[in-house]
C-alpha cells in the first residue's frame, strides 16, 4: 500500500491518468500537486499513446463507470506496458485479493494501491 504522503513525496512522475472517457474530468485533480499528467479514456489507451507520452506512473480510480482496474491492468500488460499502475480506491476492505487480481492479469506491472479513505468509496 502507497501512502498519500509517500506518493506526493516521489520526485516529479510524468501520469496517465485513465478517466471514463475523453471529456471527463481528471477523477482527484490537486491530489499530487506539481505532477505532470496528460489524461486518457480507456478506449485511447494503446501502445502508440504509451510510447508518445512515456508515462512513468498511469493512474485510474478501482472502479470507473465504463471499466475498472483490472481491465485496465490487462490492457497494460497487453501492450507491454511494465511501469508503475497505481489505482486509487477508498473504503476497500480487502486490498490483498485486489492485489492479487491485478498480479494474475498484469504479470510486470509494479501495483500501487493508493487509499483516498473511507469517504472516497
Amino acid at each position: 500500500m502507497v501512502s498519500l504522503e509517500k506518493a506526493r513525496s516521489r520526485d516529479r512522475d510524468r501520469l496517465l491518468i485513465v478517466v471514463d472517457g475523453e471529456e471527463a474530468e481528471v477523477p482527484v485533480p490537486g491530489l499530487l500537486p506539481g505532477e505532470e499528467f496528460k489524461a486518457c479514456s480507456f478506449a485511447q489507451l494503446d501502445s502508440a499513446l504509451i510510447e508518445r507520452l512515456d508515462p512513468s506512473v498511469v493512474v485510474s480510480l478501482l472502479v470507473l463507470d465504463k471499466t475498472d482496474a483490472v481491465e485496465i491492468a490487462a490492457r497494460l500488460h497487453s501492450i507491454g506496458y511494465r511501469g508503475r499502475y497505481r489505482i486509487l480506491m477508498g473504503g476497500v476492505p480487502d486490498r490483498s485479493l485486489i492485489r492479487a487480481e491485478l498480479a494474475a492479469v498484469a504479470p510486470g506491472l509494479t501495483i500501487e494501491l493508493l487509499d483516498l479513505g473511507p469517504e472516497a468509496g
